[in-house]
């Protein structure tokens, strides 16, 4: 069996913990895009920043109303609430 020592075992292994959270990090980090002037101010629109996932926001629920993959890439267009948790969400899809 070959030779390690504690100290160079733990050092790898911390030094491989801080790999994955960095990898887990960049694929959940979400930046805010800009959206359409004409919408209502409670949207907003947050894309991560690897997987180009979308996520429509509404900041007075706190909820997400529209959360799309990044495969097919989707803008929002529009969005309307028609009742009380019921949302019409008008989408383009970008090529």
């Amino acid at each position: 069996m070959q030779k390690l020592s504690i100290k160079s075992f733990v050092a790898g292994l911390l030094f491989a913990s801080f790999l994955w959270a960095l990898v887990v990090f960049a694929f959940n980090f979400e930046s805010q895009i800009p959206h359409s002037p004409e919408w209502d101010e409670r949207f907003d629109v947050y894309e991560a920043a690897v997987t180009e996932n979308r996520r429509l926001f509404d900041k007075t629920t706190h909820r997400t109303v529209l959360w799309t993959p990044g495969n097919p890439k989707t803008n929002v267009i529009e969005v309307r609430e028609i009742a009380p948790g019921r949302w019409q969400v008008v989408l383009e899809k970008v090529y």
